[in-house]
């Protein structure tokens, strides 16, 4: 099988990265397109981690909220707002927090420890904003074991 060469001895494939990660229109409407089709939301993230570690957080933080609007808009569909807005930012900010972290700093421990940090924060926040909310869910995992 061979392998289409172009410019510079790059694949088609890597021209295409490449050509998505240095022009913002192209990182935009890649995200977008990819955040709207099933099954390859996840690249949309993909494509703002990588537009953040090599352009920075500015050009990153321009994908972000479009992303989180096309994951919402197409979720919106199939279950209830609320659980769509929650699901499509818990899945974009703490890629692009990580890839800012790993761009700020270049450490995968820093990155670690700032995930764990989140995640310790939220769980403290739902407890403290929405008992009742918790209380729900211990109650739903408490029928569905006795079924």
């Amino acid at each position: 099988m061979s392998k289409r060469v172009g410019k510079q001895g790059q694949s088609i494939f890597q021209q295409q990265v490449l050509k998505i990660l240095d022009n913002d229109n192209y990182a935009l409407m890649a995200a977008l397109l990819c955040a709207m089709l099933p099954y390859i939301g996840w690249l949309a993230e993909v494509i703002v981690a990588l537009v953040t570690l090599k352009k920075g957080p500015k050009s990153g933080g321009k994908l972000v909220l479009p992303v989180i609007l096309v994951h919402v808009l197409s979720m919106v569909l199939s279950t209830r707002l609320p659980i769509a807005i929650t699901l499509a930012v818990l899945n974009t900010l703490p890629t692009y927090v990580a890839a800012y972290m790993l761009w700020q700093t270049a450490s995968f421990r820093v990155v670690g420890a700032t995930l764990f940090a989140l995640i310790v924060l939220g769980a403290m926040s739902l407890q403290l904003f929405a008992p009742e909310f918790v209380n729900q869910q211990y109650a739903h995992l408490e029928r569905s074991e006795e079924h």
